[in-house]
C-alpha cells in the first residue's frame, strides 16, 4: 500500500466548471500586508515589530496583528528572511502577499511556488538573494525529540553547531523545564501564539530564519522523527522523494536548507541517547514535551520504560505509575493502530493499550507473535542519505556507540509487515 495516499479524499463530478480569470482570483482572493520594523535597522530596544494586516474581500474586513521577536544586540537580517519567516505566519490563507520592504527574485518565486501565491511583492530585480551561511542551527524546544537531537549532534559534533529556543510567553511555560540548563546561541521571545498566528505554517521555523544571519547559517533541523508523519513510513521503492520533503522549500526562500538528522529514528532510540548521555534531563524533556493527561505524555512514557528496562536501569518515579490520558490527538483514518501499539503490546500487554484503545481485541494482532520490532530500535537506511554529507559519518558513528545500528533484511520484512496491517481490515 502506499501509505503516502493515504488518507484520501474523493469528491463527485461537477457538471460545469468555471475557470476563473488571473484578474478575477486576485479580486476574490484574500491578501496580507506585512509592515516589518527592521527597515529602520534600529534593534535598540531588543525587538523586531511586525503588523499584519489581513484583508478578506467577501466581507471587506481589515483583521490587523502586531507580533514581536526579540532579538540580540547585533542583529541583522536580509529581506530574504524576514519575507520567508513571515509567510510561515499565514501559510496559504492569503494568496496576495505585499511588504514593507522589496525581495530578490529568487526569494519572490519559491515563496509563491511554495505558498500558491497570486502575486507577492515588490521584488527587486537587482537585489542578491540571501546565502547561505557556515553554519548548522537545530530548533530546541527541550522536549524529548528535539533533547535526543541535541545530545546526538554533541556527540557527533561537539559544539559546533547552533542551538535556537522559542519562549512563547506563560502559557507554554513547561517548555523552559527542557531548555533552561542548555547552551543556547539564540532565546528569542515572541507572542505569535498569543495573537493565534501559529495556525497556518510552520511558524518555528520563523525564527530560525528571521537570525538566519546574526548566526550565519546554511540549514536548520529540528527533532522530526519517523514517526511524525505516517507517510514516513511508505516504501521508497519507486524513487520518489519522502512527501515531508516538500516542506523544506519554506526554508528556501531564506537561503537554508532543512537537515534531516533524526527523520530514520523512533522513540527508543530518541529515548536511549537521552538516558546514556543526560539521564537527569529526561523529566525535564517529558514536561516541556506535553502534559501528563494527554496521550503523547502516556505513550511516551510506556515506549521508555521498556529503554530502562533494557539498559538495566531503574525506573524514575514519574514513570512507575502513568494516569490515563484525557486528552488525545488526531489519528489517520483508515489507520488500525500507531508503532506506539505494537511497542506496547510487546512489552507491556494489552492493559497499556486499553486507554488508548478501549476496544483492542488482541486476536487481531497474532501476526506480533513472530515480529521482534527491533527496527523499531534502530535507524532507516533509507532516510539517513537525508542527513547533511559533511556530516553524515560523525552521526552515524555516534548512533553506534549509542547501539543503534541500520537496519537488516529482518528488520525491513518486519515494516513491510507493519505496513501492511496497519491499514488492512481487522478479521471478521
Amino acid at each position: 500500500m502506499d501509505l503516502k495516499n493515504v488518507p484520501q479524499t474523493c469528491y463527485g463530478d461537477s457538471a460545469t466548471i468555471e475557470v476563473p480569470t488571473k484578474k478575477d482570483a486576485k479580486m476574490q482572493a484574500a491578501s496580507v500586508t506585512f509592515h516589518s520594523s527592521h527597515v529602520q535597522r534600529d534593534f535598540s530596544n531588543g525587538l523586531l515589530a511586525i503588523e499584519v494586516a489581513r484583508r478578506f474581500p467577501h466581507t471587506s474586513s481589515v483583521v490587523r496583528k502586531q507580533v514581536t521577536y526579540s532579538v540580540p544586540v547585533g542583529f541583522h537580517v536580509h529581506n530574504d528572511c524576514v519575507a520567508a519567516a513571515l509567510l510561515t505566519l499565514v501559510g496559504r490563507m492569503c494568496p496576495l502577499v505585499t511588504f514593507n520592504f522589496p525581495i530578490s527574485e529568487r526569494c519572490a518565486l519559491i515563496l509563491r511556488e511554495t505558498y500558491d501565491l497570486l502575486d507577492i511583492g515588490p521584488v527587486d530585480p537587482h537585489m542578491e538573494p540571501r546565502q547561505p551561511g557556515r553554519h548548522l542551527a537545530i530548533n530546541f524546544s527541550g522536549g524529548t525529540d528535539s533533547t535526543g537531537l541535541y545530545l546526538l549532534l554533541e556527540a557527533a559534533l561537539g559544539d559546533d553547531f547552533k542551538v535556537i529556543t522559542c519562549d512563547f510567553g506563560p502559557t507554554f511555560r513547561l517548555e523552559r523545564a527542557g531548555y533552561l540548563h542548555v547552551r543556547r546561541d539564540v532565546t528569542c521571545a515572541t507572542d505569535l501564539r498569543i495573537q493565534a498566528l501559529d495556525r497556518a505554517g510552520r511558524f518555528i521555523s520563523s525564527v530560525a530564519m528571521l537570525h538566519a544571519d546574526y548566526l550565519d547559517l546554511h540549514s536548520v533541523a529540528s527533532g522530526h522523527t519517523l514517526l511524525h508523519e505516517i507517510s514516513t513510513l511508505s516504501s521508497l521503492v519507486d524513487g520518489d522523494p519522502p512527501d515531508y520533503r516538500s516542506r523544506d522549500a519554506v526554508y528556501h526562500g531564506a537561503g537554508l536548507e532543512e537537515a534531516h538528522i533524526v527523520r530514520g529514528l523512533q522513540t527508543p532510540g530518541i529515548f536511549r541517547i537521552i538516558i546514556e548521555r543526560a539521564p537527569h534531563w529526561v523529566e525535564g524533556a517529558f514536561a516541556a514535551s506535553a502534559r501528563p493527561v494527554t496521550e503523547k505524555y502516556y505513550s511516551r512514557a510506556v515506549w521508555v520504560r521498556q529503554v530502562y528496562r533494557d539498559l538495566g536501569l531503574p525506573l524514575p518515579d514519574f514513570l512507575k505509575n502513568l494516569p490515563a490520558p484525557t486528552i488525545r490527538w488526531p489519528h489517520n483514518p483508515g489507520q488500525r493502530f500507531s508503532m506506539f501499539t505494537l511497542w506496547a503490546l510487546k512489552y507491556e500487554g494489552v492493559d497499556a493499550v486499553r486507554p488508548l484503545m478501549p476496544h483492542i481485541n488482541p486476536s487481531d494482532f497474532a501476526f506480533l507473535n513472530d515480529m521482534s520490532l527491533l527496527y523499531m530500535e534502530k535507524y532507516n537506511t533509507n532516510v539517513t542519505p537525508l542527513i547533511p554529507s559533511a556530516i553524515r559519518p560523525r552521526v552515524l558513528s555516534a548512533l553506534q556507540k549509542h547501539g543503534i545500528g541500520p537496519y537488516n533484511e529482518r528488520d525491513w520484512q518486519e515494516l513491510a509487515i507493519t505496513r501492511r496491517e496497519m491499514f488492512s481490515s481487522p478479521t471478521p
